[in-house]
């Protein structure tokens, strides 16, 4: 069995300069695909894996031995957290349910946003 590379970008900041992050994806995708190719299903470009893998900067886990998943959880997909959730998913199936862990996080997304939309609704109505 060929060993198995898993690129993860960390300290990775999209909110504040949104243009730019795009195109530091678009340039990882881009300059690590071949590394993804060899456990990558065919369904998901190396952008989607990075998009869902990427561990962002939060300042407030810079210094110490801070631990995000045991401070602030797994289930906010912005949190430092839940990368590492995601990317240990990963490695634990070593690799061959990237299509079913991607589906996790996309079915996790639907549900905060179907939350906001909820929230949203009765605001709406309260305003009526």
């Amino acid at each position: 069995m060929p060993l198995l590379v898993f690129p993860l970008p960390s300290r990775f900041d999209g909110r504040t300069q949104y243009k730019e992050a795009r195109e530091w994806l678009q340039k990882f995708a881009e300059e690590l695909d071949p590394f993804y190719q060899d456990w990558l299903p065919k369904d998901l470009t190396s952008l989607n894996v990075i998009e869902q893998t990427k561990l962002p900067y939060i300042p407030y886990f810079s210094f110490g031995e801070k631990l995000p998943v045991e401070i602030e959880g797994t289930s906010d997909p912005e949190s430092l957290g839940h990368a590492y959730d995601v990317a240990a998913r990963l490695i634990a199936v070593d690799f061959h349910k990237v299509t079913v862990i991607s589906l996790f996080i996309e079915y996790e997304l639907n549900n905060i946003l179907k939350k906001i939309e909820k929230e949203l609704d009765l605001e709406n109505l309260m305003n009526e």
